[in-house]
């Protein structure tokens, strides 16, 4: 990046264009930010903690007329900047590294976050990690990073089937993620089951905990025997969904954002409901979260006269969620362990025959900011190595 600036008569040096800094990138495109946002955000080791990196300097301590006295590049590609700071003249360096992640003007934000790779049922490819080369090695994991953010879906294969293996490979992702219901998630059919993923019936296309204020970010499923006729998996992209929605029928993707819907979850050990809306967008406007429960979903409140048009939209979003337009179907063998990012993608099954063979899986969860966090260490070993 280069930096723009004006000579003022009678300045010393150079200053900034009324109050801002502007700096062009790669792309010649002018970034104009104001004084104070760069001073605010001085790198230095007395604005900034040298050994945590965490803020020292106080935001509201800087004069809404800060001016810089000074700004150049260096040779290196640095911008520097003496400020005309109260107790004193105050020297910035921001590198270039640091420029390019932060020194740019806020553009509106896609509706789709950057990094996704939205996909229908005909456009699906499942990638697929080794299970031993997940557990050693940095770059297979890092893959399977890779494949979660773009696609919100990986397969980790040749899992051995001993319990509890599910947990210590959510351990080496991330860390598992506690819920009022069973650290590691027990999925068969049973005589007296509390959900309807504990019977041999279709299991609908779903997120999981959607009554949850934060549900779960990635659910891990491992398939230790699948041995019955039927139950292929399903998937679905929410995030395509929501996407095709908001282009369609912006209206009803404006209530789908809108209106509040509670869910409700229950076993001998828990019983919980939550309200939230069915697609969720972040600060900037882009999609965060979807959440679809057919069966965990309860009564919506709503005044009568907006019951028309709420049920016209979730019709509409109920029904592109399990449609073969972008629900895909395939056998998960044992040793399998499918992974899905659970604000995005959602997952299911098709009817089994219990009687027919075993089929036993178990599931844990990890929160999708700690898959992140994992990933960006990884990041900046790889960097230092």
């Amino acid at each position: 990046m280069n930096v723009v600036m004006n000579m003022i008569s009678g300045a010393k040096g150079l200053t900034s264009l009324e109050g801002r800094i502007a700096v062009v990138d790669a792309r010649h495109q002018i970034h104009t930010l104001h004084n104070v946002w760069w001073r605010d955000n001085c790198p230095c080791a007395t604005c900034r903690h040298p050994l945590t990196r965490e803020r020292l300097l106080f935001s509201a301590g800087i004069p809404a007329d800060l001016r810089a006295v000074t700004a150049s590049r260096n040779d290196d590609g640095s911008l520097y900047v003496t400020w005309a700071d109260r107790e004193g003249p105050h020297e910035s360096r921001y590198s270039v590294a640091w420029l390019d992640e932060h020194g740019q003007d806020a553009f509106p934000a896609p509706l789709v976050p950057y990094g996704s790779t939205l996909w229908s049922a005909a456009e699906f490819e499942l990638k697929r990690v080794p299970w031993r080369d997940l557990m050693q090695d940095d770059e297979a994991l890092l893959a399977w990073s890779d494949a979660m953010i773009a696609d919100g879906v990986a397969a980790i294969t040749g899992t051995p089937g001993e319990h509890a293996e599910v947990e210590r490979v959510a351990e080496r992702l991330a860390h598992v993620r506690e819920t009022a219901y069973d650290r590691l998630h027990e999925v068969r059919s049973e005589p007296d089951p509390y959900n309807v993923a504990n019977t041999d019936v279709e299991l609908m296309t779903h997120t999981d905990m959607p009554n949850y204020a934060q549900p779960p970010g990635v659910q891990l499923l491992h398939f230790i025997e699948n041995a019955a006729t039927g139950g292929e998996t399903t998937l679905a992209d929410g995030f395509a969904v929501a996407r095709d929605i908001a282009q369609d029928s912006p209206e009803a993707f404006k209530v789908l954002c809108e209106t509040p819907v509670s869910f409700r979850m229950t076993s001998q050990k828990a019983d919980i409901v939550g309200t939230s809306r069915l697609v969720t967008l972040d600060s900037q406007g882009s999609i965060e979260m979807v959440r679809f429960s057919n069966q965990l979903m309860q009564p919506v409140r709503l005044p009568g006269s907006e019951l028309t048009a709420f049920y016209d939209a979730y019709r509409e979003y109920s029904r592109r969620m399990v449609s073969s337009d972008y629900v895909v179907r395939f056998r998960s063998e044992p040793g399998t362990v499918v992974t899905t990012h659970n604000h995005r993608v959602l997952h299911g099954r098709q009817a089994f025959d219990a009687m027919s063979g075993p089929r036993h899986l178990q599931l844990s969860y990890l929160d999708f900011d700690d898959v992140l966090s994992r990933r960006r260490i990884l990041l900046e070993g790889r960097k230092a190595g």
